[in-house]
């Protein structure tokens, strides 16, 4: 990593100058080591609402991307941290790009085959997945009334109960919401 300095209108002591350094070798982890920091210190006397103090920082990953950051504070160290926690950001999230650790990379598809190594053997898991689909028919062979549903759909353990109510010659749904609650649809054509 190349940490190139340039200061315009501005003396800065080591202190902040280590203080810089230290904020930009956080990044180093993030970063290729052939990438390059230009860090242009500069101070103005005339600025909005006071603040004079301005920071650009410009990284240069080496044929990937340039990043241009510009800051402004009423003093250089608080200047520093915003630019700072910016950059960490943007390079956290080209690097999660680069690197393919983004959520949607995670996912694994179920239908695709793994294989491990055992010693002396090659063992193959996760089957590709099917969909298993069982179809039962129902036959509805009288009327009732909806009081009775219910106490047949409570002494019965079936998720769901479809009957024809006696009153109204529609076909009703009754299942469970939860343990204490059951709810009942009427269906129409």
């Amino acid at each position: 990593m190349i940490i190139k300095y340039r200061f315009r209108k501005a003396k800065i002591s080591s202190n902040l100058k280590q203080y810089l350094e230290e904020k930009v070798k956080k990044l180093e982890k993030i970063v290729p080591k052939s990438t390059i920091f230009d860090i242009e210190l500069r101070s103005e006397t005339r600025s909005k609402k006071g603040k004079n103090k301005i920071i650009n920082i410009t990284v240069d990953i080496p044929g990937e991307k340039v990043i241009h950051i510009s800051k402004a504070s009423i003093d250089f160290k608080a200047a520093v941290d915003i630019s700072q926690e910016m950059l960490e950001k943007v390079l956290t999230r080209w690097h999660k790009k680069k690197t393919g650790k983004r959520k949607r990379d995670r996912i694994i598809n179920m239908t695709k085959k793994m294989v491990f190594w055992v010693p002396e053997k090659i063992v193959s898991i996760a089957k590709p997945y099917k969909e298993k689909i069982k179809t039962k028919r129902l036959f509805i062979s009288h009327s009732i009334f909806k009081d009775e549903a219910i106490d047949e759909f409570k002494n019965s353990k079936e998720p769901f109960l479809i009957f024809e109510n006696s009153q109204t010659h529609k076909l009703n749904l009754i299942f469970k919401k939860n343990s204490k609650n059951i709810i009942i649809y009427e269906i129409e054509k």
